[in-house]
């Protein structure tokens, strides 16, 4: 969805709201990734005094596996987001802080993906007391208990494992 915000940017006061559902299929890794629906974005743009700002939520569902147990993960996602828009920008750098549009048209769906893949987490539990899965045979602790008796030792440890060996009497 392109929005064409040239007369806007000429018209203090003005507002121009916007509705849109984003298809996952469409965004640039070529697949849904993580994102288990489609997006739904409602914003507006508005110029304020001469500042555009254009500001909007998503609403989503993350859907992924959790980082320790690998069970499947599914979480609804809601964001707020604001940018300001300018046609040019006067100095060096700054270009992050601004979208810069220099024929008057945003990309909403460009806007909205970059800001939706910053908002994922870093690590994606299913549960905040998930216990993972057996380092030996893969069991996964939150459903089952394994059998596995062995103690594993990290191998950069063995030797602070043979010292405590040596002191018992």
């Amino acid at each position: 969805m392109v929005l064409s915000l040239e007369r806007l940017f000429d018209s203090p006061g003005g507002e121009i709201p916007f509705e849109h559902t984003l298809d996952p299929g469409q965004f640039p890794e070529g697949g849904a990734g993580p994102f288990g629906s489609p997006v739904r974005i409602k914003g507006a743009v508005k110029n304020l005094a001469g500042v555009v700002t254009v500001e909007y939520t998503a609403d989503y569902t993350l859907d992924t596996v959790c980082d320790r147990c690998l069970d499947p993960v599914q979480k609804p996602r809601h964001i707020r987001a604001a940018h300001v828009a300018v046609r040019a920008l006067s100095g060096d750098g700054g270009e992050e802080d601004y979208l810069v549009l220099p024929e008057g048209e945003l990309d909403v769906d460009e806007m909205a993906y970059s800001d939706l893949v910053l908002d994922l987490p870093g690590k994606v539990l299913c549960s905040p007391g998930c216990k993972g899965l057996c380092p030996q045979c893969g069991a996964n602790w939150n459903h089952e208990t394994c059998a596995c008796t062995q103690k594993a030792v990290d191998p950069r440890l063995r030797v602070l494992e043979r010292l405590l060996e040596e002191q018992e009497p």
